[in-house]
């Protein structure tokens, strides 16, 4: 990332201001808004996790990520898995490699996280991951997330919220029925991930 874009996101990030608390969990999200943007995952009524755990690993990939959509000024899927393997989570072999998706969620433009929220629950595909609507997302208990608000781009405001699981070496590493991978293009499942990542 260039120094001066780096410039403008800790400068942005001086001068917002809200209703939100100033407080925020550095594990769990990169500013107050993206924490209450978890803390509304967490704890809405349609959530089938038992439980979500705050990684910072995953805010740094959902800092990262913001940074890139705002300079870009494209809200955009890429590398999703990769972002997070680049981190160090060590994500199950049947997550794929390249572009695919199994942990990501993205959006542009809303003004709050209410609006975000709103926005990911009327998506099918966000809706199904972030609240845990099948078997596949059931198995994912880590969430990180980010914000970043530069009223000079084209969407002004970025969010990106990662969940997902990580390696657990007491269990088998495959998963028995459908992946899903979300992409610009919608969801696809497929029986098994055919791409696996290179040890």
């Amino acid at each position: 990332m260039r120094p001066i874009f780096k410039a403008l996101i800790f400068n942005a990030a001086l001068i917002t201001t809200s209703i939100y608390a100033n407080e925020y969990n550095t594990q769990c999200a990169s500013d107050k808004y993206s924490q209450h943007l978890v803390d509304l995952i967490i704890s809405d009524h349609e959530q089938q996790r038992t439980k979500l755990r705050c990684d910072k690993r995953l805010v740094t990939a959902a800092i990262e990520k913001v940074a890139e959509m705002a300079e870009t000024e494209f809200v955009f899927h890429g590398r999703a898995n990769g972002r997070l393997r680049d981190q160090g989570v060590e994500l199950p072999i049947y997550y794929g490699i390249g572009n695919a998706n199994q942990v990501e969620a993205l959006a542009g433009g809303q003004k709050s996280p209410e609006v975000v929220w709103k926005s990911f629950k009327e998506s099918t595909s966000h809706a199904d991951h972030l609240l845990a609507r099948n078997a596949f997302y059931r198995k994912q208990t880590l969430i990180g997330a980010a914000h970043i608000y530069l009223p000079s781009t084209s969407h002004g405001h970025y969010w990106v919220v990662y969940i997902t699981e990580e390696d657990n070496a007491s269990e088998k590493n495959i998963f028995h029925g459908p992946i899903p991978n979300k992409t610009s293009h919608g969801v696809f499942y497929q029986s098994q991930n055919e791409k696996k990542p290179i040890n």
